[in-house]
């Protein structure tokens, strides 16, 4: 089986843990709302994809998920857009 851990909001936590699962053969997708940043995302091999596109693909392949979103004062905008 395939191991996809999409990460919402891949800062510094999350970095940490794909620094972990990128040699277990991990697959890591992580969104982020920044182009320049999702061009530093993936020199580090990490598949960035842009918070604003469509993630129907990324959330289709996902077997693992992990949000480290900040909350805004509306909530949490990861279960806010996907439920």
């Amino acid at each position: 089986m395939d191991k996809v851990l999409l990460s919402f909001g891949h800062g510094y936590s999350a970095q940490a843990l794909a620094r972990l699962l990128l040699p277990q053969g991990f697959r890591i997708i992580g969104t982020t709302r920044d182009a320049a940043k999702a061009a530093r995302l993936a020199e580090t091999g990490i598949e960035p994809v842009l918070w604003d596109d469509d993630l129907a693909p990324a959330l289709a392949s996902a077997t693992h998920l992990l949000s480290s979103v900040g909350p805004s004062e509306a909530g949490d905008p990861v279960l806010a857009r996907h439920g």
